[in-house]
């Protein structure tokens, strides 16, 4: 390399250090923002948290601030989420586990597979949910300090808890409710009241379907003496699992005054998404009492609430596209304003080198520019093809080749499971492979078996996916990837081409 062409380099890429490096006081500001957002999304403001979240990774951006941009997605992500926008979520995840800084903060690595759990849980891929509760544990597992590590290892815990007690496997959701009571009850930090609140609430529960009611009533009993002790307001949902233990007692009054309590308390924390619950529990009530009036009168105040909660909902949802929308023209001036910064800054290095050997040099950098250019261009391309991506995801035998699978062909994924609602998640790699139209030699190497292995399993699907022997596979993944219309067949039909 030319000692010229060198020096272009350097000078270059120090014009380009100065507009990136982050000052302190941005950096600080940044900072502010994130802990508002943070502290927005805790008293459940997530209109708040996402403006603030937004306005962080714009400042990130601008200052090429890793950490502000990694903690700015997460917040985005956490508060689509909540809005039911699991696609959205996944995708602000993705942004913040692909940010440098994310590496060496264990605590943000949790959070970002807690999330991520919760979202796969939302969408009923419960073995997928599993899995990142589990890789979550193991960097909580390393995390240095006692508390964060004692309340992360907990919530896991009690997200594992309940996965598996909505996949209906009772040993599992009892194993991890144990393991967490462990944890809490071997420590005096009191910090973690939350926590045991929760825990002694879910015990509640478990002892209550177990038919278990004289430690049910221990554990909900212990529940709120240690909210009321610490001042913690929210109980409601404590009152309705109690409510509803008293109903199936066969305790109808006793189950009113629980829910009446709960309703009590609803009042003070507005919380409004529970009331749906609420009201349909006093419906059925007054319907066990014989009591018609009051049960239409709860029947129209939860189908009034409902309305009012999805009209809110839409709001959220609206309001929420409309910030990431105006931020989306924000990242373009920045980007247009920046380009324009560099393009400056090279103009002025032109002129300062336009001396002796200007000539000569300048048709060395344009060839190796071109071809720089040519190949950064390729690369580009390559990068931003997600299908490239996940096929050599598939090949690498990567562990997130099926989360971006589900991503980037959502269409496929919720028709196979609404037509094979039974299928297995290996048979489901199966056909990601197949529909990824890799040869059978190709899987014969995703999965580490021998070739003819292939062509048997493919013969055992269509079995189990009830298909004629000499069906295209292939042909029949392709078609579930077409959008779910008015005029699409039926769950058990099959296209015309069967």
């Amino acid at each position: 390399m030319s000692r010229s062409f060198l020096f272009f380099i350097l000078v270059f890429a120090a014009a380009g250090s100065r507009a990136e490096k982050p000052s302190s006081a941005t950096r600080t500001q940044v900072d502010s923002v994130l802990e508002l957002s943070y502290n927005s999304y805790a008293t459940m403001d997530i209109h708040s948290s996402l403006t603030h979240a937004i306005e962080a990774v714009s400042l990130s951006e601008q200052i090429g601030y890793s950490k502000g941009k990694a903690r700015g997605n997460f917040y985005i992500a956490q508060v689509m989420w909540s809005l039911g926008e699991n696609g959205e979520a996944i995708e602000y995840l993705h942004r913040a586990e692909r940010e440098p800084y994310v590496a060496g903060d264990l605590i943000l690595l949790s959070e970002i597979n807690r999330v991520k759990g919760r979202t796969y849980g939302s969408m009923k891929l419960y073995e997928l949910s599993v899995n990142e509760f589990k890789k979550g544990l193991r960097h909580i597992h390393q995390i240095d300090t006692e508390f964060e590590r004692k309340y992360l290892a907990s919530l896991a815990y009690d997200n594992l808890s309940t996965t598996y007690a909505l996949q209906e496997v009772p040993d599992s959701a009892l194993h991890y409710l144990q393991k967490n009571k462990e944890l809490l009850e071997s420590t005096t930090e009191e910090r973690l009241f939350r926590n045991k609140v929760n825990l002694y609430a879910q015990l509640g529960k478990e002892h209550a379907n177990r038919a278990d009611y004289d430690s049910a009533v221990y554990y909900f009993n212990t529940a709120l003496e240690l909210a009321d002790s610490n001042n913690y307001p929210y109980t409601s949902w404590i009152y309705l699992e109690w409510g509803n233990m008293n109903r199936n007692q066969g305790l109808l009054d006793s189950a009113l005054v629980k829910y009446r309590w709960g309703l009590e308390n609803l009042e003070q924390t507005r919380l409004k998404n529970e009331l749906p619950a609420f009201y349909s529990a006093l419906r059925d009530i007054y319907m066990l009492k014989g009591n018609s009036d009051s049960a239409l009168v709860y029947q129209q105040k939860k189908i009034t609430i409902e309305n009012e909660l999805g009209t809110a909902n839409k709001r959220a949802l609206d309001k929420a596209v409309q910030i990431l929308l105006s931020e989306e023209k924000g990242y373009q001036k920045l980007f247009l304003n920046r380009a324009k910064s560099m393009l400056f800054a090279a103009l002025v290095l032109l002129t300062l080198l336009a001396s002796g050997g200007w000539i000569a040099w300048h048709r060395r950098y344009r060839r190796v520019s071109e071809k720089e250019r040519e190949l950064e261009e390729v690369f580009d391309e390559k990068r931003g093809n997600a299908l490239e991506e996940v096929i050599d995801l598939a090949k690498k035998n990567d562990n997130s080749f099926l989360p971006r699978f589900m991503e980037l062909f959502p269409n496929f994924t919720q028709n196979i499971y609404l037509r094979h609602p039974n299928l297995t998640q290996s048979s489901f790699q199966f056909c990601t492979y197949i529909f990824l139209h890799f040869s059978s030699k190709e899987i014969a190497e995703c999965l580490f078996v021998e070739h003819k292995s292939v062509q048997t399993r493919k013969n055992r699907l269509r079995k189990q996916l009830g298909m004629p022997r000499n069906t295209d596979l292939y042909q029949y993944m392709r078609w579930l990837d077409e959008p779910l219309t008015e005029n699409s067949p039926e769950p058990s039909a099959y296209p015309e081409f069967f």
